[in-house]
């Protein structure tokens, strides 16, 4: 018996490669690229969120715990298509949706696939299960504060 690394040798030194050829790209289904290619412009052409959740600083969230909470005020909610109308600050967030444009100030998204939701006592909560990050919302007036339990 062969090693794997022997046997990949013998199946690699026996394979010839096929060369290159360009196609237009309806006729590129199922082939596989020959070189490496890049846009000459970022699209789209800003950061933007791959995920619903909460937009934040970092260094906001650096020295969390469970037992020290970081809170952060949520100061605006961000849909896809829109820009922020507030940049965020430390000790702030924004909600943000997929595809929306990254908040000035902002670095980082908390998924908010990881949140599960708990009413208690006329408050409205998500808590991280991974990270512990606790949001509550307040009242009818949406006075809303993020606590990021590690």
């Amino acid at each position: 018996m062969i090693s794997v690394e022997a046997a990949l040798e013998i199946i690699l030194n026996e394979i010839k490669t096929l060369g290159m050829e360009r196609v237009d790209i309806l006729s590129a289904l199922g082939r596989v690229l020959g070189e490496d290619i890049s846009a000459a412009v970022d699209n789209p052409p800003w950061d933007n969120s791959a995920m619903d959740g909460y937009a934040v600083r970092m260094a906001d969230t650096k020295k969390a715990s469970k037992n020290k909470p970081v809170i952060l005020s949520i100061i605006e909610d961000l849909p896809a298509g829109y820009t922020a109308k507030k940049s965020v600050k430390k000790g702030e967030a924004i909600r943000i949706m997929t595809g929306a444009p990254m908040p000035i100030g902002a670095d980082a998204v908390v998924m908010v696939e990881e949140t599960e939701r708990q009413e208690a006592r006329g408050k409205r909560s998500e808590y991280l299960k991974r990270q512990r990050l606790a949001i509550i919302s307040e009242g009818p007036a949406r006075i809303s504060k993020v606590a990021i339990l590690s």
